[in-house]
């Protein structure tokens, strides 16, 4: 309690734990003098309102001289006290020492905090700016689409085709597509949320044909649900006119080892036939035995005609085309274009095809030519007699073929090598290097995968595993 002059006249016992003041320190004191100075003005103001008649003060900050002399933060409240005709002034002082403390820990913290959101605000713009240097010089097209299939994003890399990227955004995607390349696959992308591979083929600005090797994945927003697609293309235009003339090289090069065969199976119908025409002219064989003739020549030339046909349909030119495809008839097939190769050299040839083995979407003639490679490769692995088994099987969500011989084998050293273009363990001239190395290249562009094992005298066994058709995401042309 304070009197109109300002003296103190009273204190309470909490001061004592605060002020850390006796009482008799206080009563009698000044009490502006426990004020420090540059808060004196304020409360001398204060006190003057209440001398004037103000009933109470606003609560206002000041700093408080402790017993020990140090500064203590508090907040000052002033109400007049009359009694009688006497008026005495209540000062109501509250330690805010804690308060204070946690205000400058907010302050600090909000400071740091704010210094904080800069350098964040700094570092994501130098990582935009990063980014987008990166999109905008990758070497291949890097769009973004929408739900409804519109580009929202294409870096710079699309003007190779003769677009300006300005050009693209809000068009369909499936709008760059030739006729036949447009629908299923980016479809399934976005309702099953899956990332595919494939190849595509496109028109340029320019109104060319080019073939892309695209790859799309989904783009999940905070709660996971699929908002677009990001999509990776490069044009492969010029590697697949290099492919399909290697492929055909090494067709080219599987046919002449089937040459001599081929000329032979040819050549027992023949002989047969002309023999039966020299019977006839004689003029001395009777009706009966014409007829026989007749049947027996029909049956000659028909197997010399599909022999001719077996032989033109492998060597001839495909497009790359998938469709469902069953194992065991590509299989029989190859292994009746390659009979003469066991037949002349001995090999005895094992058939295991397994049965209800699920169907491929695959390229036939593409696999046929694996399957052609791996086969003759086996027989010549063969010295003298020995074995070629060719299975089927299926092995959970994927059809498997096997062809194992009982050759010489292959040398542990070498072994790794043997998928290498152009390296080959046979003799000058007796083979071109690159058969194993396409055979790979096709089964991998259809999802699958080429296993060896060998040993050396014993054999080796060659294993090509071919995803089922219903769980395949092939890396291959949309039919």
């Amino acid at each position: 309690m304070v009197n109109p002059g300002g003296g103190i006249v009273a204190v309470n016992r909490r001061q004592e734990t605060v002020l850390k003041y006796p009482e008799e320190q206080l009563v009698g004191r000044r009490f502006l003098d426990l004020i420090l100075p540059k808060d004196q003005p304020a409360v001398s103001a204060l006190m003057t309102e209440i001398l004037g008649g103000a009933r109470k003060t606003p609560t206002v900050e000041v700093k408080v001289f402790d017993r020990a002399g140090r500064p203590v933060p508090m907040e000052l409240d002033l109400t007049s006290i009359h009694t009688g005709t006497m008026m005495f002034l209540m000062v109501q002082l509250r330690d805010i020492t804690e308060r204070k403390h946690l205000e400058r820990q907010l302050q600090e913290y909000s400071e740091a905090l704010e210094l904080k959101v800069v350098e964040r605000t700094r570092e994501i713009a130098e990582t935009k700016t990063y980014l987008e240097n990166l999109l905008e010089n990758a070497n291949d097209v890097i769009y973004t689409l929408d739900l409804d299939q519109r580009f929202t994003y294409v870096n710079s890399k699309v003007e190779i085709w003769k677009y300006r990227k300005e050009d693209l955004l809000g068009r369909p995607y499936l709008s760059l597509m030739s006729r036949r390349h447009r629908g299923k696959r980016l479809r399934a992308t976005l309702d099953i949320g899956t990332k595919q591979a494939y190849e595509v083929e496109l028109i340029t600005g320019a109104g060319e044909l080019r073939t892309a090797l695209v790859s799309v994945s989904p783009l999940h927003d905070n709660n996971g649900a699929i908002m677009g697609v990001l999509g990776i293309a490069r044009d492969i235009t010029e590697k697949k006119q290099l492919e399909q003339q290697v492929l055909n090289a090494e067709k080219l090069a599987s046919i002449g080892k089937l040459s001599a065969g081929v000329a032979h199976e040819i050549n027992n119908p023949l002989g047969g036939i002309l023999n039966c025409l020299y019977n006839l002219r004689k003029g001395t064989i009777s009706s009966e035995r014409q007829s026989e003739y007749l049947v027996s020549m029909e049956d000659g030339l028909r197997r010399v005609q599909k022999i001719v046909r077996q032989l033109l349909d492998f060597s001839q030119q495909h497009d790359p085309s998938l469709a469902p495809t069953e194992v065991n008839p590509l299989i029989e097939r190859v292994l009746a274009l390659s009979n003469y190769a066991f037949e002349s050299s001995g090999v005895r040839l094992c058939k295991e095809l397994g049965s209800e083995l699920p169907l491929l979407l695959a390229d036939g003639h593409m696999i046929e030519q694996v399957m052609m490679n791996l086969i003759l490769n086996a027989v010549q692995a063969i010295k003298g007699e020995g074995v070629v088994t060719v299975r089927s099987l299926k092995d959970e969500a994927a059809c498997v073929i096997e062809v194992a011989d009982t050759g010489c084998g292959i040398a542990a050293d070498v072994l790794p090598k043997i998928f290498d273009p152009f390296f080959t363990t046979k003799g000058q001239g007796e083979g071109t290097g690159l058969g194993l190395s396409v055979s790979l290249g096709i089964v991998q562009r259809h999802g699958g995968e080429i296993q060896v094992r060998s040993q050396i005298g014993k054999g080796t066994l060659f294993t090509v595993r071919l995803p089922a058709i219903h769980l395949r995401v092939p890396v291959g042309r949309e039919a």
